[in-house]
């Protein structure tokens, strides 16, 4: 066992940091520095006070705006690169800190669960069986995170069951390596999750598109709530990296969610409150058992959430 080998989602993370440095390094080289501009007389370009400074102080406001835009969108980005295995661009200059993108979470859900949804729907269009089509669309997001939830739920697992104290379940956690627990776990979920798909969303339709999406964003909604109740078990990793999401952070990431729950009805309902049992169950045994959260711990609270969600709506639409 190799107690000293970081958790994947930790190494995951460091490589996105290390890659976005290294980009602004070499992107901040060429650029001009714009602080001591002035003009030929030596005075600055705008004219202090009068009606000559009033254009520069909209000028001034419209960059602070584009600077704040494209702040949003490089969080965007790392949220993207930190939770899928899919293109996101180039973040420009210094990557965020992982906590301030920690509101895309579930954006980045909703388009994860809407590739889900999509591959269900193609292939029910091409005549395969509800639970054939479920179990396919299981496999295309389980590909474009790269398998990163589920290897922390193994993980996590595995050192809950096996672990006989703290730093002996930290230790199992960090072991590349499944055991039984961790076999259990990853198998009863998936279970849970295609023969909840096949029967709520077994009919096809915009509505099995939009719980696609909903279960997407929700559970990964459920990595907020451990991030925010619990303190890092660890002092590195992806928990550390991303503990202390801000209010205004989650309040935005509250609101994506309200919005991919919307199409729901009253079915959305059921499907969060039975994401925020699973998640709080997880979290639960995390603060127990270790502590606080690491990234393998998140991973678990994101399909244990999902996998309830969809059992949740399969019982409200059968």
């Amino acid at each position: 066992m190799n107690a000293g080998q970081p958790e994947g989602p930790a190494r995951h993370a460091a490589a996105i940091r290390r890659d976005a440095a290294a980009r602004a390094a070499t992107g901040a080289a060429g650029r001009p520095d714009d602080a001591g501009r002035q003009s030929v007389t030596g005075r600055p370009d705008a004219a202090s006070g009068g009606a000559a400074g009033q254009p520069e102080e909209a000028n001034r406001h419209d960059k602070a705006d584009r600077e704040a835009a494209a702040g949003r969108l490089d969080e965007a980005r790392l949220a993207v690169m930190l939770l899928t295995r899919l293109p996101a661009g180039r973040i420009a200059g210094a990557a965020p800190p992982l906590a301030r993108a920690a509101w895309a979470f579930p954006l980045v859900g909703a388009a994860v669960g809407g590739i889900g949804g999509a591959v269900m729907a193609g292939a029910m269009a091409a005549g395969a069986a509800p639970a054939i089509a479920a179990l396919l669309a299981v496999a295309a997001m389980a590909l474009t995170t790269g398998g990163l939830h589920h290897d922390g739920l193994a993980d996590f697992a595995d050192g809950i069951g096996g672990g006989r104290d703290r730093a002996r379940r930290l230790e199992i956690m960090r072991d590349s390596r499944i055991g039984s627990f961790g076999v259990l776990a990853l198998g009863l979920t998936l279970a849970l999750t295609v023969t909840g798909i096949t029967q709520a969303a077994g009919g096809g339709g915009w509505t099995a598109l939009a719980a696609f999406a909903a279960t997407g964003a929700i559970s990964r909604a459920a990595m907020l709530g451990v991030l925010a109740a619990l303190p890092p078990a660890r002092g590195d990793g992806l928990g550390h990296a991303a503990a202390g999401p801000g209010r205004g952070g989650l309040a935005v990431a509250a609101l994506i969610c309200f919005g991919a729950l919307l199409p729901l009805g009253s079915a959305a309902l059921w499907l969060a409150l039975a994401a925020a049992l699973a998640a709080t169950a997880v979290g639960f045994l995390a603060w127990r058992g270790l502590g606080g959260q690491t990234g393998d711990v998140l991973g678990a609270a994101q399909v244990v959430a999902e996998a309830a969600g969809w059992v949740a709506l399969s019982v409200v639409w059968a």
